[in-house]
Formats: structure tokens, C-alpha cells, sequence
């Protein structure tokens, strides 16, 4: 009898686009909106077999019928950890045998669990951590102490020291994987060039508060920023057909966005999949989802 494959998941089930695509006509047919939270219906690569409650755990199984072929492993069984101590306990005995960004391992401690049977992959993503400012209050409405702000940050140092190189630092809003993606303005860590804009914005030690924050927001434009030339250009570019006009466009949209800088990229996360090491074919694409887990191999 094949043993199940294990994950771990931390947060909601479900939470992936690997798993289900709901069809309103069909789930019609298959009960009241409470009756899916039980038996959910879809047509992605695994089929929901059952859930424990007591215990988090969803068991899937391979979906025959899948349009891209059927899964390499039979059955999944998909479990909730969310303590770090006890999800390293889980993947060193066997327990969880693949955690996909285990986002409650440290950095420091995923660094050290690449031995005995499990390894540590680590790719290249394409989300973004990066810094809000206000540019309608004062100070931060001086570009100039935006631009200041942007070259006293070591990012590069905190990649690599607080990070453990888990991430890149980032030059823009979108990855270097994009199209789309220019570098823009180059902010690297000069604290002369940053004391010489402060005194050049006339700035004298006003407090700036900052706060860190995730999740959805009620607007987009969370920096309060208004440039009518940045909006022609992006109204240009999403209207285009042309690819290579479009390209052009972003390009000279972020190269204005980035010199007066709204906001400030500061790396790239990587995506890190903990393994026990007779899970093979592990390739997880740049935003993180669980996509890759209809092509692991087991051995």
C-alpha cells in the first residue's frame, strides 16, 4: 500500500491554486455552499477525499482526468503545523516529508536543516517586501528624503545577514523574470549620499513613523502618489497590443516612479521547500504557489 505523501500547511486549507477550480453550475449540483466546506468539488490535479477536523488534515488523491495528466504520486495528505519547533520535529522524523515556504521556520533555522534525510531547495521569487512612504506628509512629501532613505538602507547586508541569503535584493516593483522589468533608479547603500539629500531637503530631524503592516489595504495607491505623465504612461502601456511598445513604456514609467521613489523595493523572497530527501522533481515556480506538487516524484 502506498504511504501517503505529507505536507505542511500553515493557515487556510486550500489557500493554493493547485488544488480546486469550483464551477458554479456544477457545484449547484452538489449541495449548499456549507456542504462544499466538507466535500468541495473542483477539476485541479487532486480530488478531496476527506478532512479530519480534530487532527488538520485533508486527504487528496491523484485526479486521473486532470488536463495535464494525472499527479506522479497517488495521495496527499496535507496537515496543519504551525509551531516551528514542532514542524522541524515533524520533517527530521518522517512525519511531514515536503513543507512548501515554510514561512514559520526562521531563516536561521532553515540554513541548518539541509542534513541527515531532509534538504533545503531554494528558488528564485517573484513576490516583493518594499517600503510605503507618504508623499503627501511632511517630511516624506520631499523626494529628496524619500531618495535619502533609500540609500542608508543596507539592504544587501540584511539579505545576507538577517536573511541568510533566503532572498535578493530587489531594483523594482516587479521581478527581473518579468517582461515588464527594469531596473529604474539604483539605491545602493551610500550613507554620505543620504546625509548630503537630507541636507539638501532642508531636513531638520522631523520625526517619520513606520509601520509594518501586510495584507489587503482598501486602495492601491497606498503611497498617496500623483504624477499625471506616470499615469499617461501606464494607461498607454495596458492599452497597447504591442508587446514591445509596451515594455518600453513600463520601462519608462518605473524609471520616473523610481526616481522619485513612492516606495522602495527592498528584496525578493526566496521560495524555500524543505524536503525529505526521496521526494524528487522538486521545482517550485516564482510565486510560491503548490502548482509543482503534480509533478514530485516519490521514492
Amino acid at each position: 500500500m502506498l504511504k501517503p505523501l505529507f505536507l505542511r500547511l500553515r493557515g487556510r486549507l486550500f489557500a493554493t491554486n493547485c488544488f480546486q477550480i469550483s464551477s458554479r453550475s456544477r457545484s449547484s449540483r452538489q449541495g449548499t455552499a456549507a456542504e462544499q466546506k466538507d466535500k468541495p468539488v473542483g477539476s485541479g490535479p487532486f480530488k478531496f477525499i476527506s478532512f479530519d477536523a480534530s487532527q488538520n488534515i485533508v486527504e487528496l488523491a491523484a485526479n486521473p482526468e486532470y488536463w495535464e495528466g494525472a499527479p506522479k504520486i497517488a495521495k496527499l495528505r496535507v496537515k496543519t503545523v504551525t509551531d516551528a519547533t514542532s514542524l522541524q520535529a515533524e520533517l527530521q522524523s518522517g512525519g511531514v516529508d515536503i513543507a512548501p515556504n515554510p514561512s514559520n521556520l526562521p531563516p536561521d533555522m532553515l540554513k541548518t536543516m539541509s542534513s541527515g534525510n531532509l534538504k533545503v531547495d531554494q528558488f528564485d521569487g517573484s513576490n516583493i517586501q518594499y517600503l510605503v512612504f507618504n508623499t503627501q506628509s511632511a517630511p516624506l512629501n520631499n523626494p529628496k528624503v524619500r531618495q535619502a532613505i533609500g540609500y542608508a538602507i543596507d539592504r544587501q547586508k540584511i539579505v545576507t545577514e538577517l536573511l541568510s541569503g533566503q532572498a535578493k535584493v530587489a531594483s523594482s516593483i516587479l521581478p527581473p523574470q518579468s517582461w515588464a522589468y527594469t531596473a529604474g533608479t539604483a539605491y545602493k547603500f551610500d550613507p554620505a549620499k543620504a546625509k548630503q539629500l537630507l541636507q539638501e531637503a532642508g531636513y531638520k530631524n522631523e520625526p517619520i513613523t513606520f509601520k509594518y503592516g501586510g495584507g489587503t489595504v482598501s486602495c492601491c495607491n497606498r503611497s498617496r502618489y500623483a504624477n499625471n505623465e506616470v499615469d499617461k504612461l501606464v494607461e498607454d502601456a495596458v492599452n497597447s497590443v504591442d508587446k514591445a511598445a509596451a515594455t518600453s513604456l513600463y520601462g519608462k514609467t518605473w524609471d520616473l516612479v523610481s526616481s522619485e521613489l513612492p516606495l522602495l523595493p527592498l528584496w525578493y523572497p526566496a521560495n524555500i521547500v524543505v524536503s525529505n530527501k526521496r521526494i524528487g522533481n522538486v521545482k517550485m515556480s516564482g510565486s510560491g504557489d503548490w502548482s509543482f506538487l503534480k509533478d514530485i516524484t516519490l521514492q
